[in-house]
């Protein structure tokens, strides 16, 4: 039931990503005229890649809207416990209230000539504590390493072959 409702989401959101590839590919064709229009319409100057750019942003907000939705209905769809709104019909009326528990004499309050570590020794119970958990990377250091290095290879080539082409 969860993946039929995921795969549907997907579908739903698909077109979006569909629409964009057709516009890059086939934009050229149709854009200008519509560009055309929407700047005698609105008398501001609308370019084609500002329509391809609007598509992208109305994507980009219609996925986060979607992602916020599902979040907020799987998190009310959930198994909660939750607590009783309303009391119960019938109060059992056999309830008793233990009395309360007397204070121990073996336990004494800590006197005030003792250091702050044996203070803190007693009232942990002299308990040592478990060590702090390590925490392992999700992303192996070498692969991180060897990403970095090949993003500054290929940014340099591109930087390079701007420079040369006149771009910069």
């Amino acid at each position: 039931m969860q993946q039929s409702r995921r795969n549907k989401s997907g579908n739903a959101s698909s077109w979006l990503g569909w629409l964009i590839f057709f516009l890059l590919i086939f934009g050229s064709n149709f854009l200008p005229p519509i560009a055309r229009w929407l700047t005698q319409q609105t008398g501001v100057s609308v370019t084609p890649s500002a329509i391809i750019a609007g598509v992208i942003g109305l994507s980009v907000l219609v996925s986060v809207a979607t992602t916020l939705f599902q979040a907020v209905n799987r998190g009310r769809e959930a198994n909660e416990t939750r607590l009783p709104t309303s009391l119960p019909t019938s109060i059992p009326t056999n309830t008793t209230v233990p009395p309360p528990l007397a204070p121990s004499t073996s336990m004494r309050l800590p006197s005030a000539t003792m250091g702050e570590a044996q203070i803190r020794q007693r009232a942990l119970g002299e308990q040592k504590l478990p060590p702090p958990p390590q925490f392992e990377p999700i992303i192996n250091p070498r692969v991180f390493a060897l990403g970095l290095v090949g993003l500054l290879f290929f940014g340099g080539c591109f930087g390079l072959l701007l420079l040369v082409a006149g771009g910069i």
